[in-house]
């Protein structure tokens, strides 16, 4: 059990931090574990077992500084934007299979910007699917929309501006919508 009133995670700050975490039997227990970043809260809870057994955990995020997550989860592509992220986990840790949805809102990626970003995706066997991939940007009134769906490979999303780097085959779809 712990509390940290002033932390950093990413080289973002975060404040009001409670942990509530129990290491035993090779399994990592999360009773509590939340915080703020700026105006956003996070939160996590679940078991995490390093023994090959089942995973069974939840993290969530509103409002939170995208950039964070990203560098959080070993991205070096830079994101920009408010971030909601809910996030169920399970397979094991040599092989999660993890449930998402996100939005981000006034956001950015490597120098483009959006209004809202969507999506719906799955990750299992090193791949993530996205089912669904929402894009928009107001130009002038008219909202413009950019839609993806399709496969793409773990290492290539982690290689960020050197993507081209990973040999993780790509299977993404990409529609223009009102555009």
């Amino acid at each position: 059990t712990a509390t940290l009133d002033e932390a950093s995670v990413a080289g973002y700050g975060v404040t009001d931090a409670a942990m509530r975490l129990k290491f035993a039997d090779r399994k990592l227990y999360i009773h509590e574990l939340h915080a703020r970043q700026g105006s956003g809260v996070l939160a996590a809870t679940g078991t995490v077992p390093f023994d090959g057994g089942a995973m069974s955990a939840q993290f969530s995020s509103q409002g939170v500084a995208a950039g964070m997550l990203t560098k959080a989860f070993g991205s070096d592509l830079p994101v920009t934007g408010d971030i909601d992220l809910e996030m169920q986990f399970r397979g094991t840790v040599d092989n999660p299979i993890v449930d998402a949805s996100l939005k981000i809102t006034d956001g950015g990626v490597a120098g483009s910007s959006f209004d809202m970003l969507t999506g719906l995706f799955w990750l299992s066997d090193g791949k993530v699917r996205l089912n669904q991939l929402l894009v928009q940007k107001a130009v002038a009134e008219k909202i413009y929309t950019a839609s993806a769906k399709g496969e793409v490979g773990v290492k290539t999303l982690l290689h960020g501006e050197n993507w081209l780097d990973s040999n993780d085959p790509i299977d993404l779809h990409f529609m223009l919508d009102d555009a």
